[in-house]
């Protein structure tokens, strides 16, 4: 991810700072050659759901 990153950039001028602020970037915004689709984020957040209701349920029972 960060390697292809890094290649589409055309600076070629080495600079933390700057790398560092890059990635911060790629890594918030998401990968730019992925769309994640409305179906992907539902089932998301079912899972995420799903987990925490297990989890109240095994409480429950303990």
């Amino acid at each position: 991810m960060s390697y292809q990153a890094k290649k589409s950039s055309l600076r070629k001028v080495k600079t933390d700072a700057i790398d560092a602020y890059l990635l911060c970037v790629l890594y918030y915004n998401g990968e730019p050659h992925k769309i994640r689709g409305i179906q992907l984020l539902d089932l998301r957040n079912l899972s995420r759901q799903q987990e925490v209701i297990t989890n109240m349920y095994v409480e429950a029972k303990l």
